[in-house]
């Protein structure tokens, strides 16, 4: 894994800045935003494994908005349910641990605290975990721009078991960089979150692009796409 490449790459584009500007725009439209930059994202992850260099792909088309939100929405859909239905044991055990916290911490505060520092840890622990669980069924259903509940979940369990080093340590990396982020976010009241989340998107799509790679090199089983999309070399003129 090139976990600096996925940063690098952004700028491999003439027009990379203008990809960052309109991501911040899809950020600022409320869920809809996002589900769009994500269905771009996910052409840029086809375009990319279909280019023998790994560096040509197009740039974000505006008019493409309802492209973009088609194939979004899989992916968006995987994740949500996936992180659902893991999140909600997450969530119990959280609120057990701080009821018994606030219970036991009225005879011994420094064991409130404790409990409270315990379960943040677990919470921390637990997203990481959860993010890593969604990358297969999320990259099946933005390859396939289909939600397959059967072959999603056999594809995010063979990937999940030739590629868990990989993605634990690559969600460790993107925990390391949203918390380096939270900085410049918390100086600005903000401001500058709607122009990170952009580019760490577009570096957890690079390293989830490098994840299935990587897979395949390990022999495990492409994923069929509906439909190819034209790279840029490919694309009709105007």
């Amino acid at each position: 894994m090139n976990y600096m490449r996925g940063f690098q790459f952004i700028k491999d584009r003439e027009k990379w800045l203008q990809n960052i500007l309109l991501g911040a725009v899809c950020v600022l439209i409320p869920i809809i935003g996002a589900i769009v930059f994500v269905g771009y994202l996910f052409e840029v992850i086809e375009e990319l494994h279909r280019d023998p260099n790994h560096k040509n792909y197009g740039d974000f088309d505006f008019n493409r908005f309802t492209d973009y939100l088609g194939r979004g929405i899989w992916p968006w859909l995987a994740s949500l349910i996936f992180g659902f239905v893991i999140a909600i044991p997450l969530l119990i055990i959280t609120i057990v641990i701080m009821v018994i916290g606030v219970i036991i911490g009225q005879n011994a505060p420094w064991l409130f605290w404790l409990l409270f520092i315990f379960a943040t840890f677990f919470v921390t622990i637990g997203i990481t975990v959860l993010s890593v669980i969604v990358w297969g069924p999320t990259l099946h259903a933005g390859l396939t721009k289909e939600f397959q509940f059967g072959p999603m979940m056999a594809f995010g369990k063979d990937f999940f078991v030739r590629m868990k080093k990989e993605m634990l340590m690559t969600a460790l990396v993107l925990l390391g960089c949203s918390l380096v982020a939270a900085i410049p976010e918390a100086i600005t009241c903000g401001l500058a979150a709607y122009f990170i989340l952009p580019v760490l998107l577009f570096a957890e799509h690079h390293w989830m692009f490098q994840m299935y790679e990587l897979y395949l090199q390990r022999g495990g089983t492409p994923i069929t796409t509906a439909e190819t999309v034209p790279t840029v070399s490919e694309a009709p003129p105007p």
